[in-house]
């Protein structure tokens, strides 16, 4: 893949984030089976995103490196759910 720069690259982008939406499919799909409470699926679906976006170098960053607003926005979201995440760490396997 060349990104205008003539640069031969690998297409990272699109098979790492493929490889990690398939290994979400196949946990979340492993969660839907066991019990567990109305709505938490989409709940660890929407934290996974989030922490993708925390972390995601597409979303750039703004000049001195500091996060941008679609990061800041994703940890807003995730402090949203910390009290989910504490009950999902909480409880037996």
């Amino acid at each position: 893949m060349d990104f205008g720069d003539g640069v031969a690259r690998h297409p990272t982008q699109i098979y790492y984030e493929a490889v990690a939406l398939a290994a979400l499919a196949l946990g979340l799909a492993r969660l839907q089976r066991k019990p567990h409470v109305e709505g938490d699926v989409f709940r660890v679906f929407l934290v996974a995103y989030l922490a993708q976006a925390c972390r995601d170098d597409r979303a750039g960053r703004t000049a001195g490196g500091r996060p941008d607003r679609i990061q800041w926005a994703a940890v807003g979201g995730l402090l949203y759910y910390v009290p989910d995440i504490r009950r999902w760490m909480r409880s037996p396997r």
